[in-house]
């Protein structure tokens, strides 16, 4: 075991295999990983932690397959676009087959670390229940007493029953979860570490490790000159399902800083060090309108006839892998060789009301939307062309100027909405 660290037991919470995004290649995974087979590392988990993951895992392959079928809608178009041996690799896919590729990454994870799993089953329910009425963590007091945080106090109640029946062993309890932060802070033999990377910082040579981080420190400008190169390298893109298909049009890099860096691997004078990074972006996002759509009942498809526009600035926490080489006689030269960030692409989650409607201006004069593009029912068109019901169904009808606006066949009076032309409806009188 490393000079730095106070016992081999590490026990992982789930917001650890969140925090790197459920991919067990991840590079401080992989250390993790070695540390375990080699021995320095004793990996506990819980029953709690292995479902709260696998289940994870299941709801990541639920949405791939989801994204998958979109492109399965369009496969006699995807085939014109591409390789016909990648279309047939995305129609193969099975529910089941998805779903038990990342699990069994999970299995394989557990199988390689020689993970230890402990049963909440033995935890006293009793006594979760006492520390729920209690308001003792992770259950907030004051009458914010979380109900569901039960699944954490019962891995906590496992981990504490593992440590008693082991001599009071010490755990590292890798999470940066508040409420285990707090847990921790009830027991002297769980030890807090926020952050993976500053876990295996503690498997390292000590001495090493710091004088590398003080070499570092001596060359954070540059360091930081380097993180900005890459950081124009990302890719951003929207993320959650608040905007209907929006999409970054354009996006600028504003600020990069460097929160903190760790020490993660020293083979043979070349170090990895982890860099905790902060990247504020601004992005010009598109999106359409959710107020402008407009059923087709032929084709069973949702039209937009309006979009939206807007600029939203961000800041993301990112974590970036530094290779060092260093100076074996005194490790605190050091020569920075590459930066890379672990992800190269990122989301960004913006809401609707970030975005406005883009102005009717913005059109092109040949479609001339104004005002007089609206109308409700026995009122005359002023305008000739496509209208939706807006006020109910959405139905189509094509009117031409002069006409009175007519009810709905299935709702009577209603108000009908124009649609501009070039909009890329194009649908048919649904009369």
């Amino acid at each position: 075991m490393a000079d730095s660290a106070a016992t081999p037991y590490v026990f992982l919470d789930t917001e650890v295999f969140r925090a790197h995004q459920l991919d067990f290649q991840s590079p401080n995974i992989r250390r993790l990983v070695r540390l375990a087979a080699e021995g320095p590392v004793r990996l506990l988990l819980t029953t709690v932690t292995r479902g709260e993951v696998m289940d994870d895992l299941k709801g990541e392959a639920q949405k791939a397959l989801k994204k998958l079928k979109e492109v399965r809608r369009d496969a006699r178009v995807m085939r014109k676009i591409m390789p016909g041996d990648a279309v047939d690799a995305i129609e193969a896919v099975k529910r089941d087959d998805a779903s038990g590729t990342l699990c069994k990454e999970f299995d394989d994870f557990m199988a390689e670390t020689r993970a230890v799993i402990l049963d909440v089953g033995t935890v006293s329910p009793e006594a979760i229940f006492m520390k729920y009425f209690e308001g003792i963590p992770p259950f907030g007091g004051g009458g914010d007493n979380k109900k569901f945080e039960f699944p954490d106090a019962f891995a906590c109640g496992a981990l504490e029953a593992w440590s008693a029946a082991n001599k009071d062993a010490n755990v590292y309890v890798v999470s940066n979860d508040g409420d285990w932060k707090k847990m921790c802070g009830l027991n002297p033999a769980l030890i807090s570490v926020a952050k993976l990377e500053e876990l295996l910082q503690h498997f390292t040579d000590s001495e090493v490790s710091f004088a590398i981080k003080k070499g570092l420190e001596e060359k954070r400008e540059e360091l930081l000159k380097l993180v900005r190169a890459e950081a124009e390298n990302l890719e951003f893109y929207i993320g959650g399902d608040q905007l209907v298909d929006g999409e970054i049009e354009s996006h600028k890099i504003l600020e990069v800083g460097i929160e903190d860096f760790n020490v993660v691997e020293i083979p043979n004078g070349e170090a990895s060090v982890s860099l905790s990074c902060q990247v504020s972006v601004s992005a010009d996002v598109v999106a359409d309108d959710p107020d402008s759509g407009i059923y087709d009942h032929e084709t069973k498809d949702m039209y937009y006839a309006f979009r939206m526009a807007g600029t939203v600035a961000r800041t993301v926490n990112l974590t970036a892998e530094v290779t060092v080489k260093s100076n074996k006689d005194d490790p605190q030269q050091v020569t920075i060789e590459s930066v890379e960030f672990e992800e190269g692409s990122v989301e960004l989650f913006v809401d609707e009301h970030e975005l406005e409607r883009v102005d009717d201006n913005d059109y092109p004069d040949d479609m001339e939307p104004n005002e007089r593009t609206q109308g409700t029912t026995g009122e005359q068109v002023v305008y000739g062309g496509q209208y939706a019901a807006v006020g109910c169904c959405r139905i189509i009808k094509k009117l031409n100027q002069g006409d009175a606006f007519p009810a709905c066949p299935q709702h009577d009076n209603t108000t009908w909405g124009w649609i501009p032309p070039g909009s890329a409806i194009g649908l048919a009188d649904a009369t």
